[in-house]
């Protein structure tokens, strides 16, 4: 599992200097022109007028490639049929579509062989984001860039399943034995596997999210499930609702640092029908409001004619979810990468995306609770358990430094 503090961070409390202050704004408007699900007329006009002057063409295509945007925008760009685009340019992004296009079928010859023999032993289990999601938003698993398998199991199979994968080669990604793994389970939401010197990576969840971070009711996901065709084959997926929902989750609890993560929320928006009292429901009995409405807000950048006039009238009635937003699409567009942030700026993102206090509360619980990192890199007898709660901060702030002394900078 992936340690949100190691590995992401927030752009709340950044302060731009002249290097990170966006310097492609045509480029970026055409982005997000051409990202769009739906494009009319006028954006049509608006993509044509902005071809009239050049363009940073090597920052478009490092940009996507980064963002993992490259196959949506090559086929994005081949629909709109536009006149004068660098022949190189576009064949550069051929080349990552056509890459993205191999990878997607082994990972899904992959994820229908993985969940055939989960059924076998009588382990229900759903796919994930992946390849089901590339077909609930864009029609086509090829369209969307993901480099491991993500499958969600009932936590009392977590034993089977793990079964399973250990015959088929895979191992854990951290060397925890049965007792840690069982501390992981209760404190957190999947364990990461992988094979082939980590070519091939499948993330086995019981939880869409640790319940401090967010509560999200993955019991209810079983009792609504749907079926979609895989290259043919029918597997189960998440209610649409609950895939939105569990994707604004996804999004902040990464700190939205792919522009992925919201084209992924748009295109799906485009795609199917919502039920949107359901999905506001979902948010207020979870106390996750602004995370949801952040997450929809930044998608409004891509489909903003999608959103229903009370979800907008949401998002414009709290300043925080638009402070948020226009501090999260600067931080995007800053470069063609996006740079990781401190401990604080995390932190101080995670309390400003929570309305309430209860719910920030149990963010600084999920804060201090271990993660699979914290696990394997001291092993405690089974009395000194809580320990971890108060060894985890320390890790956490040796490895910024750490970080820190690499880069010889910092982003305040």
């Amino acid at each position: 599992m992936l340690d949100d503090f190691d590995t992401f961070a927030n752009p709340a409390e950044i302060k731009p200097n002249p290097v990170s202050q966006p310097q492609h704004p045509a480029e970026k408007s055409f982005l997000l022109l051409c990202l769009r699900p739906r494009t009319d007329r006028s954006h049509l006009t608006q993509i044509h007028e902005l071809l009239e002057n050049p363009l940073d063409w090597e920052y478009l295509y490092n940009f996507a490639e980064y963002h993992g945007l490259a196959p949506f925008f090559y086929h994005q760009l081949n629909k709109l049929d536009l006149d004068h685009l660098p022949l190189d340019f576009l064949k550069r992004l051929k080349r990552s579509y056509q890459k993205n296009v191999a990878r997607s079928i082994v990972l899904t010859d992959e994820l229908v062989s993985l969940t055939r023999e989960l059924q076998a032993i009588g382990v229900e289990s759903v796919p994930y984001k992946g390849p089901l999601l590339g077909v609930a938003a864009y029609g086509d698993p090829a369209l969307r860039c993901f480099i491991d398998l993500d499958i969600i199991v009932r936590s009392t199979d977590v034993s089977a399943a793990t079964g399973i994968l250990t015959a088929r080669g895979y191992r854990t990604s951290r060397r925890l034995d049965t007792r840690q793994e069982q501390m992981l389970i209760a404190a957190q939401h999947n364990i990461q596997f992988e094979r082939k010197g980590g070519q091939m990576i499948v993330e086995l969840h019981w939880r869409v999210s640790a319940d401090l971070f967010a509560d999200f009711q993955t019991e209810e996901i079983w009792e609504r499930l749907e079926t979609i065709s895989l290259n043919d084959v029918p597997l189960r997926s998440i209610p649409i609702e609950h895939l939105l929902f569990a994707l604004c989750i996804h999004g902040s609890r990464h700190v939205w640092d792919r522009f992925s993560q919201i084209c992924d929320i748009a295109a799906l928006i485009s795609s199917r029908t919502i039920d949107w009292n359901l999905l506001m429901s979902l948010a207020t009995k979870t106390d996750t409001e602004r995370m949801l409405l952040l997450g929809l807000c930044l998608a409004g950048s891509l489909a903003e004619e999608l959103l229903p006039a009370d979800i907008t009238e949401r998002i414009v009635g709290d300043r925080q979810i638009n402070r948020l937003a226009d501090l999260v699409m600067k931080r995007l567009f800053s470069g063609t990468t996006v740079a990781k942030l401190s401990l604080g700026e995390v932190f101080n993102y995670n309390i400003r995306v929570r309305k309430s206090w209860p719910a920030r509360a149990r963010y600084c619980l999920f804060a201090l609770s271990p993660a699979d990192a914290d696990l394997e890199t001291l092993g405690l007898p089974r009395f000194l358990n809580f320990a971890y709660y108060g060894l985890r901060p320390l890790r956490l702030m040796l490895s910024a430094s750490r970080r820190q002394d690499r880069s010889g900078s910092t982003l305040k």
